[in-house]
């Protein structure tokens, strides 16, 4: 009988079907398939407003592609969807149970 718990990563591999364009500050540039979460809790700019029309996403990356974004991504960079919509990074973090994150808003 084949062991139900080989191969289990290529179960999530449907979920990766977001690619983003990745520019760096240093001009480093590649494209990452990406699980994309919408933030629907984007700060406002200004403290008088209570909410914003600003796009906050979540991107998920895939295993193999964590040492490229750990040794290259970070706060500033600059991130393209396919259809032309801009973001920059806000953070990239290292969650114990996703993997890397990468945080960013649109500009």
């Amino acid at each position: 009988m084949k062991c139900p718990f080989d191969n289990v990563d290529m179960a999530f591999e449907p979920f990766y079907n977001d690619a983003f364009a990745v520019t760096t500050k240093g001009g480093k540039k590649t494209t990452l398939s990406t699980c994309v979460f919408t933030c629907m809790t984007g700060d406002p700019l200004a403290e008088d407003t209570m909410e914003t029309e600003r796009k906050d996403i979540m991107l998920l990356c895939r295993e193999e592609d964590w040492p490229w974004v750990k040794a290259n991504v970070s706060r500033g960079d600059s991130l393209e969807r396919y259809d032309g919509t801009k973001f920059k990074v806000t953070l990239v973090e290292d969650d114990f149970t996703m993997g890397k994150l990468i945080h960013a808003r649109e500009v």
